[in-house]
């Protein structure tokens, strides 16, 4: 299988989690949130 047959066989569910754990990484090393950032006036 090569990696564009692999992207298409991904579902959406599987894609939102992909996302979410990558979003998650920096912020498990003490970075900030844009609304964190906004409430802190910066």
């Amino acid at each position: 299988m090569d990696y564009a047959e692999m992207v298409t066989h991904l579902s959406n569910e599987d894609l939102a989690a992909n996302n979410k754990e990558i979003a998650d990484l920096p912020r498990k090393h003490g970075f900030k949130t844009g609304e964190e950032l906004k409430s802190e006036g910066k």
